[in-house]
């Protein structure tokens, strides 16, 4: 009899030992719904003889998700929503203020309003990666194809909106916090994702490394290497020559059930070094340093938890 408790428990201990070994991924069913609240708080300081200032965003969402199938690959169907989008921007030396809050900015509100009532879908794969987003964008494109007159202040704030809420953005936040799991290694991998910024996608390779926490949760860490790039964007009355280079750290807690995030941070760190061509005013070749810090802050789970 001791024998054989002495084997069951050695064989226990190999299942335990081999799921323990695996690798990490999402686990829905068909049926759950999940949510990720997200709070980013973003500053930009610029400092020149010439040009100083600071521009700073700060946005809030809940991404809402419900598991409609699974496909033959393993990859989620998700019918996702929109809850509680706030969008804060300032912009002292360009005297620019937009606000989903601000009486005086009722018609970006409107918007967003709008923007919510509505679904769309995302295919997502087991491991995190956001395989195909649709309907988001053309969401957002009818809100100007629905009005008699379309004026330059409505362009602007469909602009706004698709640059914060839109398909790029969605697909730079899943990169963010949902892609970090891999087919090989239960202890950490390697990747390579894209975010927006400057609605400009960006690459970034991510080291990635994976810990007990509890016996129900593990933690996602690493840091994101942002290699030095150089882009033009041709402006109303210049182009600016921009090289730009960077971090990003992340510290996430996730369940073991289902990989789905409970909550965390991820903070980024971007250096760029502009240079003015073809301004009326300021002669070619002025160096203007600056660098923006951007704090995530991730809530998560099953929305029956929190119902």
């Amino acid at each position: 009899m001791h024998r054989v408790v002495s084997v069951i428990l050695f064989l226990f201990s190999l299942t335990y030992a081999n799921g323990q070994s695996e690798p990490h991924r999402y686990r829905f069913s068909i049926g759950e719904e999940y949510y990720l609240k997200t709070s980013m708080k973003q500053n930009t300081e610029t400092e020149n003889m010439e040009l100083q200032g600071n521009v700073s965003l700060d946005i809030k969402s809940t991404l809402l998700m419900a598991v409609s199938s699974i496909t033959s690959t393993g990859h989620y169907e998700l019918n996702c929503w929109y809850e509680g989008l706030t969008l804060n921007f300032f912009s002292p030396g360009s005297e620019i203020f937009i606000s989903t809050e601000a009486s005086e900015f009722h018609p970006i509100r409107t918007y967003i309003t709008e923007l919510e009532k509505n679904t769309f879908k995302v295919v997502m794969s087991d491991i995190g990666e956001f395989i195909l987003i649709e309907q988001l964008d053309s969401i957002i494109n009818s809100f100007l194809s629905n009005l008699d007159t379309v004026t330059t202040k409505d362009s602007i704030i469909v602009k706004t909106i698709k640059e914060s809420f839109g398909e790029e953005a969605l697909r730079g936040l899943g990169n963010t916090v949902l892609n970090v799991f891999n087919d090989s290694s239960a202890t950490s991998c390697t990747k390579e994702s894209t975010f927006s910024f400057n609605a400009k996608p960006v690459q970034i390779i991510k080291n990635i490394y994976y810990h007990p926490a509890s016996e129900s949760t593990f933690r996602v860490q690493g840091i994101g290497i942002i290699e030095e790039t150089t882009d033009i964007f041709e402006l109303r009355e210049m182009a600016l020559v921009t090289t730009m280079k960077g971090n990003q750290t992340y510290d996430f807690l996730c369940s073991y059930d289902t990989g789905w995030i409970k909550k965390g941070v991820s903070k980024q760190r971007i250096h760029t070094l502009s240079v003015m061509k073809s301004h009326n005013d300021i002669p070619d070749g002025l160096k203007i340093p600056s660098f923006t810090e951007s704090e995530y802050i991730f809530k998560g789970g099953r929305i029956s938890e929190v119902k």
